[in-house]
């Protein structure tokens, strides 16, 4: 662990240094080290923490206008995050706004390439090494075979759109791997902790944490639910004596979300719906998931004799994105989970070269249906297909494997 985060600490600088680098020798002559790279929902973040830090409500496009001349910026949109998501990113970004883009762009690399070296301890190709290969296989000298797994998330394309847009999924990411590393290493109440900053955007993993919960009571790893309610409770109470009533405020702003069209399969029933009747129903935002959410808490419940978590996650993840009822292409930034651990699986010599191709060519033909879908949809919306084509990946790799090799694809905790 200290290995890894020595190297992702000394990529991350090397990425932000190289990346203000040029933008001073390329870009234009403005104050901002990126431009205008990670600034658009960066904006809204900083202004909501500065209004909330001032008594104001950080959920009023008035209060927030302000921030239309410190940013140098069309002005921030109004967020519709929780409130608490403020209260977690207020010791980060609560400098002055051209360090907030600079501190905001180098934390997002650095938990991006943490996220990766724990998804490949948390998603682990398992895959033993055949006697004829033992002695044979050609490996990567052991310096850059860490970097290279690292920068290895870099070739997933919403990687790149979450760092350009300045949005915080990859802190979604970093502490859902992190809370599943340390369950592993059976720190409950610290894992259950780690859990707490999820809760930013819970309905992109709200499969993962019924599955964690209801695994948690049937091993009867009760410190694990405790650190997680005990961390929430302690974060809502914080949010809410900072401004008392800024959870109404919060309801009565993320209202106004739901009539936006978003890249997952609700937005896609609801046009649906749209087009045959002539009207925009709500139901189905809150309907899809909460059937999502039934369905495995009964399947887990009634299977929980031979239910395993490891195996199950991701298929939980990818669900958890495919039935969510607002999530965007940026927000699949938490299938690296998947792409790492395959993409690692390319390299290795300890399978066939047949083997090897036919993931390289699935992981290459899923970036290039984005790009292709990115033509024809300029708005964003029509991305809802693209956790199930990596569950399929996923899911293709594992059968693939379990015929290459005994031990197979596994993620375990």
């Amino acid at each position: 662990m200290k290995r890894l985060f020595l190297t992702a600490t000394c990529l991350a600088i090397f990425i932000t240094l190289l990346a203000s680098g040029l933008h001073g020798i390329l870009g234009e002559n403005d104050k901002s080290p990126f431009g205008d790279f990670g600034k658009k929902d960066l904006v809204s973040f900083w202004s909501g923490v500065h209004t909330l830090s001032q008594g104001q409500s950080p959920y009023d496009q008035d209060a927030l206008a302000a921030a239309k001349k410190i940013t140098a910026t069309s002005g921030p949109r109004t967020t519709h995050n929780p409130p608490w998501t403020l209260l977690l990113l207020y010791p980060i970004i609560s400098t002055p706004f051209s360090w907030a883009i600079m501190s905001w762009f180098f934390l997002n690399m650095l938990l991006l390439l943490l996220s990766a070296g724990l998804a490949q301890e948390c998603f682990p190709v398992q895959s033993p090494v055949r006697s004829q290969d033992a002695t044979t296989a050609r490996r990567l000298p052991q310096g850059l075979t860490e970097p290279m797994l690292l920068l290895s998330a870099l070739c997933f394309i919403p990687t790149y759109i979450v760092l350009a847009i300045g949005q915080l999924t990859i802190f979604i990411l970093f502490f859902l791997l992190l809370s599943l590393t340390l369950m592993r290493h059976r720190w409950d109440f610290c894992a259950g902790l780690a859990l707490v900053p999820v809760l930013m955007k819970p309905h992109l993993v709200s499969l993962v944490l019924v599955g964690l919960c209801i695994k948690a009571l049937m091993d009867r790893r009760y410190k694990y639910l405790a650190g997680f309610i005990a961390g929430a409770a302690l974060l809502a109470c914080a949010t809410e004596c900072m401004r008392p009533g800024v959870f109404i405020e919060w309801m009565n702003s993320a209202s106004s979300a739901h009539n936006q069209q978003n890249s997952t399969l609700v937005t896609l029933v609801r046009q649906i719906i749209h087009e045959r009747y002539g009207f925009v129903p709500l139901w189905p935002v809150v309907a899809i998931p909460l059937a999502a959410i039934t369905a495995t808490t009964i399947w887990i419940t009634r299977a929980r004799e031979r239910f395993n978590l490891e195996t199950s996650l991701p298929y939980l993840l990818c669900l958890s994105l495919l039935f969510a009822p607002h999530a965007w292409l940026y927000d699949y930034v938490l299938l690296i989970c998947l792409f790492v651990p395959l993409f690692d699986l390319c390299r290795r010599t300890s399978v066939s070269v047949t083997y090897r191709l036919k993931i390289a060519a699935m992981l290459a033909f899923s970036q290039l249906a984005i790009v292709v879908a990115s033509i024809f949809d300029t708005r964003g919306t029509s991305y809802f297909w693209f956790p199930a084509l990596m569950l399929l990946i996923w899911h293709c790799a594992t059968r693939m494997q379990r015929k290459e090799l005994p031990g197979g694809l596994t993620a375990r905790c």
